[in-house]
């Protein structure tokens, strides 16, 4: 389990220091529309401030790595790239802090949701919008990498004891050629393992596993075939195999062999 239950005291005076601005209580909590990974709340301050605080749901990712890569994934978004993503106030890694599990703090975005504005626009304002996202995802698919994994900050990585792979980082241009991105700016970050759930489930989330980064895509795909025979070896059961006409179960052997 991520936590079992979480302070909310706690919880509540952690958002009030975010916030800043003087503020010195939480006047109105609200819980948001529950989602897959996360339990939100938007808390409002006594300063009119309103900040989004998450938590981790048990099926969110691993402990630690999930939470740690998003929050370095959104400042690279933010900082590197110059999109439009809420800033993160602070988090917590540990879910021995006082609250009683890792959390993102983060402001909330401004405006109203699209949802209940875009059929009351005129075309042109429509397709203004899509025009901008089409931007986002451009300059999105232009940032290249040398390796394949998620973002982390050096400083997370290392005090997990964990090796940080310099992002090495570049831009294509129009003309087909690719420029190395500030490294001023990307210092602070680099690679670390993913956090693509086959890789943590289960059994897997304790073993000795290679979950990255890698340098070839040949590499990754040898290394899930690896990963997945060290599996079968410690932990694979036989099972019956209902496209076979004989009752023979499939045995871990039959699995490792194929």
């Amino acid at each position: 389990m991520r936590y079992r239950k979480f302070n909310v005291s706690a919880f509540v005076d952690g958002a009030v220091n975010a916030a800043g601005n003087c503020a010195r209580s939480c006047v109105k909590l609200l819980k948001c529309t529950e989602g897959q990974y996360n339990k939100a709340f938007l808390m409002t301050m006594d300063n009119g401030a309103e900040v989004i605080v998450k938590i981790p749901n048990p099926n969110a990712g691993p402990a630690f790595y999930t939470t740690a890569s998003e929050v370095a994934t959104r400042h690279f978004l933010r900082t590197v790239l110059k999109l439009p993503v809420p800033h993160i106030y602070t988090y917590s890694l540990d879910p021995l802090n006082p609250v009683g599990a890792e959390y993102i703090i983060e402001e909330k975005a401004k405006g109203k949701p699209l949802g209940s504005l875009r059929h009351q626009w005129q075309t042109e304002s429509q397709l203004g919008l899509v025009a901008q996202l089409v931007e986002f995802e451009t300059k999105l698919a232009s940032i290249s990498f040398r390796r394949h994994g998620c973002i982390y900050y050096k400083k997370d990585l290392d005090r997990k004891g964990l090796p940080a792979y310099d992002l090495e980082a570049g831009s294509s241009l129009s003309n087909g050629l690719t420029i190395r991105l500030n490294p001023v700016l990307t210092e602070g970050f680099a690679f670390g393992p993913l956090t693509e759930a086959r890789l943590w489930e289960h059994e897997k989330a304790t073993m000795n596993l290679d979950r990255g980064p890698w340098n070839t895509p040949s590499s990754y795909m040898a290394v899930m075939g690896t990963n997945e025979i060290q599996w079968a070896t410690a932990y694979a059961k036989s099972q019956m195999n209902s496209h076979r006409s004989d009752e023979t179960p499939d045995s871990p052997n039959d699995y490792i062999s194929l």
